[in-house]
């Protein structure tokens, strides 16, 4: 009970990271709101919780999951949800540094993995590259 609702806590932050990401450059496109959506659905939440999660102003602090692969996939879906409109703006990328930091991760990790990700590895093959790296950082 206790790990569902830590479990719960850590998606609720990342789909309202999300969110705020989508929306830094100043237009949630449609294709933003459909990634949401399937980031939601891979962990199991339905669209009332994303239109809940969107109505809440209050702001959150990061909380990330302690299993680094899980950490990861969070960032790998932040990048992803910078590409799904297939334009990269500034404003996406400001928010993209400041959550590698809050991550812990090197700031070159961003154009690292856009470009992994544009090149169409897998989230398997960007993260053991990143496992990898960061062994070397």
């Amino acid at each position: 009970m206790l790990f569902n609702f830590f479990k719960c806590s850590h998606t609720k932050h990342h789909i309202k990271n999300l969110l705020e990401l989508a929306k830094s450059d100043g237009f949630f496109h449609m294709n933003e709101y459909e990634f949401l959506l399937v980031v939601a659905r891979k962990y199991g939440l339905s669209t009332s919780f994303i239109h809940n999660v969107s109505k809440e102003n209050t702001k959150q602090g990061l909380s990330l999951p302690k299993k680094e692969s899980e950490k990861f996939r969070y960032w790998y879906d932040l990048i992803s949800m910078v590409l799904a409109d297939n334009v990269v703006h500034e404003k996406e990328i400001e928010f993209c540094e400041e959550m590698a930091q809050k991550f812990g991760y090197p700031s070159h990790f961003i154009h690292h993995t856009i470009s992994s990700i544009q090149t169409g590895k897998s989230f398997e093959d960007v993260y053991q590259t990143f496992s990898q790296e960061k062994s070397f950082t």
